[in-house]
């Protein structure tokens, strides 16, 4: 977690990195949890993100490519886990993704 808040601080994205390292030293993280098999549980609605973690990655990760074959960069609402952003990142020059919950990006970057 530390060196990727780092390479955010370090010019990628500094206003993240900032947001990301206040939110560390002001809060904890209280609303998500990830368990041991990078499933990523909601205390709040007491619900697992996926159900079969495996099956429902391989599912987006083919539906991405075979949408966005020519594509140089793709746009994603969602970050998860990160393992489908990281998957992905080997075909695209560029990702951008879109996260309302500070705490998923939280633990997405300590994965």
């Amino acid at each position: 977690l530390e060196k990727n808040i780092q390479a955010l601080l370090s010019g990628v994205n500094e206003p993240l990195g900032n947001k990301l390292l206040n939110f560390i030293q002001n809060k904890t993280c209280s609303r998500f949890n990830i368990d041991e098999n990078l499933n990523i549980y909601d205390k709040t609605h007491n619900v697992f993100m996926y159900e079969n973690l495996e099956e429902e990655l391989n599912f987006f990760y083919q539906s991405v490519l075979e949408k966005t074959p020519r594509y140089p960069f793709i746009c994603i609402y969602g970050i998860g886990n990160a393992l489908l952003i990281k998957n992905l990142a080997k075909h695209y020059k560029h990702l951008f993704v879109f996260e309302s919950e500070i705490e998923l990006f939280i633990l997405a970057l300590s994965t």
